[in-house]
Order: structure tokens, then sequence, then C-alpha cells
């Protein structure tokens, strides 16, 4: 934005920005809005670095007193921040385009501010009159009347006169914002109003559907990225996952029975890593990388199934978080095992309200939202089910084929039940054709006849619904399908598993 050309034009300043408008408000909304003056001087006390570097800092007695502190931090903002920036692009003028431009935007300030036709518009309580945004030689004029944009029209056709450059009107645009009593105001040379939107330095303005179109090509950027959570992986694991996947692969691993994390990038991407970081191994994990030139930051996260641990490991996610680059594009995924609003994503209760307050925090703190209610705003029971009449079913292993195990090595059977129930009551069977291979009944553990000493379930993660089977000193004998069969009263459920052994 472009600065007075000297300091009698100080009064007639009335540049700002984006930017400008959220830096003020930060420190400037809890002046506005102190109802007693022991509140009014507990933010000034607070805000007392910046208001000194204003020269805005002054001992309040009234509540009057903060009228004065916001329009004199208003007015310095505005001059301090913008006066330097057309110095910023004088390489991209000659010295007389330079010239031109200044004396182009002072005659619109001074407009803005004579009695009888003001080029611009004000916002309530507030005295200063917005009439142009610029960068370089893309300016923007606000207008609220027929009569404002006749002067605006004179001012242009002045300009070109004394200084033999135009407007192009080819490439400008108008665009009508609010609801307008009468007839819409004429424009100049063929301008039409717009009521959709339009694009201005890169960003798209206007109403909410067409500000959608901001998001479009970082949708693009991101499709083909993937999340999993609970991938129950190790380290023997990796090299079957790179071979699947054929892209980017980024793991942080658990067991083969519990937690792990992968994510996973389309070998189409244009990506480039700038870090990663496993800050909880197989639960959380950073990744921060740039996509077509967009820094984005991903995080897996797979959260602890105890209410303690969840809202330790959401502190430091919170902490973590911090110290990245605010202005990248955050994405956060995985199973963060509780709800930001239990009323519709669980048929109960939260069994533990501090673990959803810090992730509410995470939430707050960076701005997030929960893409999926918001497109589905009151469809229930998404994120969450219960298990209902004690039906359930089984899942096999997740992320593609069972891969190969040498001989000698150990094999998982990975079987789960879903969704997630515990399984210590139920019978557990294991079959290879049709001998028994392993059997969970009472509590107890049997061996099948062949197997002694070989095979086992994963006990402690039976509350989980984990029935797995792991067999030690894997044989070429072993390979061939394996049928899993859980029993919970007059419910059965069954899932069959393929293993391939080769030889040495």
């Amino acid at each position: 934005n472009v600065g007075p050309e000297s300091d009698s034009d100080f009064d007639s300043e009335i540049v700002i920005t984006t930017r400008s408008r959220a830096e003020f408000y930060q420190a400037d909304t809890v002046i506005e809005s102190a109802a007693s003056v022991e509140a009014l001087q507990e933010c000034t006390l607070r805000h007392s670095t910046m208001l000194q570097t204003a020269g805005c800092l002054r001992h309040v007695a009234t509540l009057e007193g903060k009228r004065t502190i916001v329009s004199d931090y208003l007015q310095w903002y505005i001059l301090d921040r913008n006066s330097s920036v057309i110095d910023r692009q004088e390489k991209a003028f000659t010295e007389l385009e330079l010239y031109r431009l200044k004396k182009l935007l002072t005659r619109l300030r001074k407009e803005s501010t004579d009695d009888g036709h003001a080029v611009g518009f004000r916002i309530p309580n507030c005295s200063t009159s917005f009439c142009v945004s610029v960068y370089v030689d893309d300016i923007v004029a606000m207008v609220s009347s027929q009569a404002e944009v006749d002067v605006l029209s004179g001012i242009l056709n002045e300009f070109q006169v004394l200084s033999s450059a135009k407007v192009n009107w080819g490439k400008s645009e108008a665009f009508l914002v609010g609801e307008w009593k009468g007839d819409e105001p004429r424009l100049p040379d063929g301008l039409h109003w717009k009521k959709g939107g339009f694009k201005y330095l890169g960003v798209y303005l206007g109403d909410g559907e067409f500000m959608k179109k901001n998001w479009e090509d970082v949708l693009k950027r991101i499709k083909g990225w993937w999340e999993i959570s609970e991938t129950h992986s190790d380290e023997e694991d990796e090299v079957q996952w790179r071979m699947w996947w054929k892209g980017p692969v980024f793991l942080s691993n658990g067991t083969n029975v519990s937690a792990g994390l992968a994510i996973l990038v389309s070998p189409g991407l244009s990506f480039s890593l700038i870090s990663q970081k496993e800050v909880c191994r197989g639960r959380l994990f950073i990744l921060h990388a740039s996509i077509y030139e967009q820094e984005f930051i991903f995080v897996n996260v797979y959260a602890p199934n105890t209410g303690r641990d969840r809202a330790a490991m959401f502190t430091t996610l919170r902490n973590e978080l911090s110290q990245y680059n605010q202005d990248a594009i955050l994405v956060l995924g995985g199973d963060w095992n509780c709800t930001l609003d239990f009323t519709m994503d669980r048929t109960g209760d939260e069994s533990h309200m501090l673990s959803v307050n810090v992730l509410k925090g995470v939430v707050t703190d960076n701005n997030l939202v929960d893409c999926w209610r918001i497109k589905h705003p009151t469809l229930k029971q998404f994120t969450w089910l219960k298990t209902v009449d004690e039906h359930f079913t089984l899942t096999g292993p997740r992320g593609g084929p069972f891969g190969e195990r040498q001989s000698g090595s150990v094999a998982t059977l990975s079987c789960h039940l879903s969704p997630e129930h515990s399984a210590v009551t139920m019978e557990i069977r294991w079959f290879k054709g049709t001998d028994c291979v392993c059997l969970y009944k009472n509590r107890q553990v049997t061996e099948g006849r062949g197997y002694e000493g070989r095979v086992s379930l994963f006990t402690q993660e039976l509350q989980r619904g984990n029935v797995s089977l792991q067999i030690r000193d894997c044989r070429l004998s072993d390979r061939g399908d394996y049928l899993c069969q859980v029993t919970n009263g007059e419910t059965t459920g069954e899932c069959t598993v393929e293993v391939y052994v080769s030889q040495r």
C-alpha cells in the first residue's frame, strides 16, 4: 500500500490492508471493549510495549480515554506500516512513473476528506475514511454512491491527460458489496458490476461460494496424500510398504500387533521434504513438506486409549505445532480416540473430558475446522460406533495383501474385531484346513497338535479386540489359508488370512 507524499497529507491517509486490520483488532478489540476503568488499565498495561512504540501509551482515568488510544493507534498503524511500501517497489518503476503514481494517490486521498463528495467509505465509530488499497500499480478504489463514481472517473480522466498514462479498463473489474438502495451506480467505459467476486493479487474475494476458489489449487496439491493410523507395522514391514506404494513413504512404526503410523505421498506430486519428526513412536508423527511450492504441515495421530495418556499426547502436540510456520497449511488426521462433540459422535457421554478440552485447545490455537462435520452437520455416529446386540465383524490384514515370510521367521496373522470390542470373554479358534491350530476358551489358550510351542495369541490385546495369531519358527508347511473364527453368544464372525512362506 502507498503512504502519503509529504507530512501535509498525513491527515488524509486512508490506506489499510487485511493484515493491518487483523493486527489492529488483536490489541485494539480488548481495549475498545473494556467495561471498566480497571479493565482498561489492565489492557493498556498488557499491550504497553506496542502502544508505547505507537506513541499511544498513556494513563487512563476514565473509559473515554480508550477512544483516544484507539484513534491514535489506528492513525499510527496506517501511516507507519504503509508509508514505505512504494519505496520497496521502486525497482519496478521509472522515477517519472513513480512520481505520477504518487500524485494520483495523493489526489484520491485528498478527495476522501474534502467536503461535498467523499470517495471511500467509513466504518461506524471510526473517523478514518477508507479510500484506496494499492500494491505497485494495482489499485483498488472504494466508492459508495454515483457521485463518488463520477469523482473517481473525473480524477482518472485528468490523470490520463496530464500523464499520458491511462487505466486499462479491459483488465479492470467492479465488484458490488452489500445492499444498495435504488439503482446501482453507473460505471465508465462499459465497465459492469460483478456480484460474485473478483481476484486481486492472487486472492479470490467475494461471497462464500466464490472464495472457495482460493482452495481449488490446495485441494489438487494434497490429492494422493494418505494418512494411515494403526498400521501394526514394524521395521521388518518397511520394505514391503515401499514396494507396494511406489511413492514416498514415511513410517512411524509401533509393533506388529499395535500402534503404527504411515504417511504416503503420491509419486505424481511435486513434493519436497522439509523435515520429519517422530514425536511419539507409532503414535504422533509430523511431516513438514512443500507441495507445488506451497508449505504444508501434515500430522498423523494415533491417540492412546487411556484418558491421562491421551491428554498428555494432545498437550505435546499443542506445544509442537507452536514451533512451526503459522502461514503453512496444517492438516491433521488419524485416530483421536475421543470426540469434540460427544452428543453428535457418540451414543454415550465422553469418558474423559480433560483430553477433549486439550484437543479443543489444539483446534482453537491453530484455527482448525472439522471438514467432515461441516459437510455433514447433522449426521451422527461417524467417528465412533457402539456395539449393538453383540454384533461384530472380523477384519484382516491392513494396508494390502499379507507379505511373504522367510522360513524360520515369525508370522503374525492379523485379525481384529470391528467395531473395536473386547474379546476376553469370547471363544477364538484358528484353523488351517480342518486342523485347529489354536483355541482360546474360558480365558485359556490351547495349542493345536503339531503347533505346540509355536503358536500364541496376544492375550494382553484381547481387551481391544485384537485376536491375531502369531506363528513362530515358520516352515514351508505353514503356508496356506488360515481361518479365524470368533464366537460371542449366538454370533460368530469369520476371517481368512493367507500366509506365504518362501525357502531361504
